[in-house]
């Protein structure tokens, strides 16, 4: 369906995922095991999670409308480019994921509590609106947005926690705090490393469009080797967790760890090593979503044995 590829319901999908994981699996036991009040039950968290569903698609949808000459180039078989789904369409959509969005913000923010808080929202919305317009193309600053957007965005459950997160102190929650920590820079990290990845594979299209994207400004070895620093600093980091937690885990939580989070990044980072092509570039993409989802059950699996 036009409207699911538009918005990019996988993407969508991983990230409500993520949250949902982090409130369910990580903030709530620790928090229930210091005898603390939730803040976000489970009705307001799944109002929360369709507020951030909705602007992200929204944000989608905009980014798209913006970038139609670049894809007519680079991704022709997308919605509007291929003339799947008009531009009038796209905008009515986008107005409507947006309204849906703030009513669910005012919801989330009443049912919880935290008036104070609702200027996320808008706040958030000005600023995919200025990666669109400002930052997009233009060399690592708008990757590193998306990342610091998809880790802020998992992060929420956590940040409407905050006040009694801020109490969980003392060697008792330190698995918590690293686990926690693991999460979002990975979530962070791994989202600037497709980033780059997916501007090596419009460097035709961003070329002759005049974006100035990492890979257009320094050339295609530069970028990956940029790439591949990014995704040793993973799996380096994804080792050093395992070294951190391990005496928390049996051997078999162990193994299933190593397979799922620092094994997909290596595996991420021979495919860039090797890739020379646009369809290569493109696997490489689509890989990296995979790996992401493996990495995010490898650490559910942490959680579960040790929170």
């Amino acid at each position: 369906m036009a409207l699911f590829r538009l918005i990019r319901l996988p993407n969508l999908l991983l990230l409500g995922f993520c949250q949902a994981i982090l409130a369910v699996l990580f903030v709530w036991p620790a928090l229930r095991s210091a005898g603390l009040p939730l803040a976000l039950g489970p009705s307001a968290l799944s109002v929360l999670i369709l507020t951030t569903l909705c602007l992200a698609a929204a944000g989608y949808i905009f980014n798209d409308l913006q970038d139609l000459p670049t894809d007519r180039i680079n991704r022709p078989d997308r919605p509007l480019p291929s003339g799947a789904m008009r531009a009038r369409q796209a905008r009515a959509w986008l107005l409507l994921f947006a309204l849906a969005g703030g009513v669910a913000a005012i919801a989330a923010a009443r049912m919880s509590g935290q008036w104070t808080r609702l200027w996320l929202y808008p706040a958030a919305g000005i600023g995919l609106y200025v990666y669109s317009t400002r930052l997009k193309g233009r060399g690592l600053a708008g990757n590193m947005l998306i990342g610091l957007f998809c880790a802020a965005a998992a992060a929420l459950p956590a940040w409407a926690e905050s006040r009694n997160l801020a109490r969980l102190t003392g060697p008792a929650f330190r698995p918590f705090w690293i686990l926690t920590g693991a999460f979002l820079g990975f979530a962070f990290a791994l989202t600037v490393f497709r980033e780059l990845v997916k501007d090596l594979e419009d460097q035709e299209g961003d070329r002759r469009q005049g974006y100035r994207t990492f890979p257009v400004q320094y050339g295609q070895q530069p970028a990956k080797n940029l790439g591949l620093a990014i995704g040793l600093a993973c799996g380096l980091g994804a080792l050093l967790l395992l070294g951190l937690i391990g005496e928390h885990l049996a051997a078999w939580q162990w193994i299933t760890g190593l397979i799922g989070l620092p094994t997909p990044i290596f595996i991420a980072i021979l495919l860039l090593y090797r890739a020379d092509n646009k369809a290569q570039f493109h696997n490489l993409s689509q890989f990296n979503k995979l790996g992401m989802l493996c990495g995010m059950i490898a650490l559910c699996l942490f959680a579960t044995s040790i929170l």
